[in-house]
């Protein structure tokens, strides 16, 4: 994105979204995993040589935590099918073809929320087929022609602004970056362009296109002149925001994770490299000279003689005694204790404790604080995109509902982990004492 070239355009951030950007990038380099980790976070040492450095960033011992975890909190909020209200009719006949490409509702709504739990949010954009004037129910269904859901992530959001009124949020506008093909026989082009959502004044929404006027660096130029939204009273876009830090604001949900897998993968690089150099003894030598009286370059190795008229000259190998690589593998235990804390907090259970007669256990009846809080926040969003889809087919408003029966209760020594301050003072004290490499 080229956004700091034009201040008035599309492709330009917002400052909040800016101030977002940081952390998504981030993110998102370590969900896509090795070697885009390698690529971006890992730095040579100060002598270290290029070839080395090449040779220890294209080695993959990278462990990928963050994807499980996100998968394992999908599957959780997803463990049993959300219920639609009715299950039959025009509503159940939309839900199970929400994108108009035949994929159910709650398939597609799982694959939104599984983007949503990496980058922080995501969008539920309510799209309504371009007509020039209002169609009654019947000629929809002769023409075929359906209200459908459109994911957008927040890597392609450029812009939004929004105005309260009355104490109720509303948005006012919605710039996001998309791309379409653009076929000529063989030959597919890729061209990006910016779609505009804008409540007019007269509480009108209408749609514009914005494309670069030459090259992947010209300015974003109008493309398709405003058009209304026939059948749209507001800005049918939804957020799926399961971290929120305001309006349309978010953090990744699990970013503590991510930095603590980068951390780690940096760790094991710098370990890895570690015990290539401690496995060698180095040669050590003192009072040789560094070329031999033909001016040759003094090499010593197999079937090589060295002599010195220096009484004091010496030649010895010196070994690790390996206490910094122990002291490595303390560190990354202390850094997998903090993942596991993070990674797992979803499933801590804070409520309904029993103690039995022979340990303590959770009662999973009822989720957690987050896990609750995830799929109410799902629950509404998804509810007010079919606000909007009800809307344009002129039909009740269903609703959507997460049903989840009782399971077993687990033990709670199955959550309990290591206290990592503790493990970070055990190292730290170790590391006082140990000093010798």
């Amino acid at each position: 994105m080229f956004a700091a070239d034009y201040e008035n355009s599309p492709a330009t951030l917002t400052p909040d979204l800016q101030e977002m950007q940081y952390e998504l990038d981030f993110v998102r380099a370590v969900a896509k995993g090795w070697p885009h980790v390698a690529e971006r976070f890992l730095k040579p040492f100060g002598a270290e040589a290029q070839a080395d450095f090449k040779a220890r960033q294209a080695r993959p011992n990278f462990s990928d935590f963050l994807n499980p975890v996100a998968e394992a909190a999908t599957g959780r909020l997803f463990r049993n099918e959300p219920e639609l209200t009715p299950s039959s009719g025009r509503a159940a006949e939309i839900w199970n073809n929400i994108d108009g490409r035949g994929t159910s509702g709650s398939v597609w709504l799982r694959n939104l929320t599984r983007d949503a739990l990496i980058a922080g949010q995501a969008f539920i954009l309510v799209d309504y087929p371009q007509v020039t004037e209002p169609l009654t129910r019947g000629q929809r269904y002769q023409q075929n022609l359906q209200s459908y859901w459109c994911s957008v992530t927040l890597d392609q959001v450029t812009n939004f602004d929004f105005t309260v009124i009355n104490g109720q949020t509303l948005l006012t506008l919605f710039v996001f970056k998309e791309w379409v093909d653009e076929r000529v026989d063989f030959k597919v082009t890729m061209v990006e362009q910016w779609r505009v959502l804008r409540l007019q004044p007269d509480g009108s929404v209408t749609f514009e296109l914005w494309r670069r006027a030459t090259g992947i660096k010209g300015e974003p130029v109008l493309y398709q002149p405003p058009q209304p939204v026939v059948g749209a009273e507001t800005i049918p876009v939804v957020s799926v925001n399961l971290r929120p830090q305001g309006f349309f604001k978010s953090r990744p949900v699990f970013i503590e994770l991510a930095q603590q897998t980068v951390d780690y993968y940096l760790t094991t690089s710098d370990m890895s490299r570690a015990h290539e150099m401690s496995s060698y003894p180095t040669l050590f030598a003192v009072g040789l000279p560094e070329k031999t009286e033909s001016g040759e370059p003094l090499v010593v190795g197999p079937n090589s003689f060295v002599s010195s008229n220096n009484a004091n000259a010496k030649l010895e190998y010196v070994n690790s005694d390996g206490k910094g690589v122990e002291l490595g593998m303390q560190l990354l235990a202390a850094i997998r204790s903090k993942m596991a804390v993070n990674g797992l907090s979803f499933l801590e259970q804070t409520t309904q404790m029993a103690e039995t007669a022979t340990a303590k256990s959770i009662d999973r009846s009822t989720d957690n604080d987050k896990v609750a809080g995830w799929s109410q926040l799902i629950t509404d969003a998804a509810n007010q995109a079919l606000e909007f889809t009800a809307q344009f087919e002129e039909i009740p408003t269903p609703t959507l509902e997460f049903k989840a029966p009782p399971a077993p209760a687990i033990p709670v020594a199955a959550l309990q982990q290591p206290d990592p301050a503790a493990i970070d003072q055990q190292v730290l004290n170790q590391n006082a004492q140990q000093t010798t490499f």
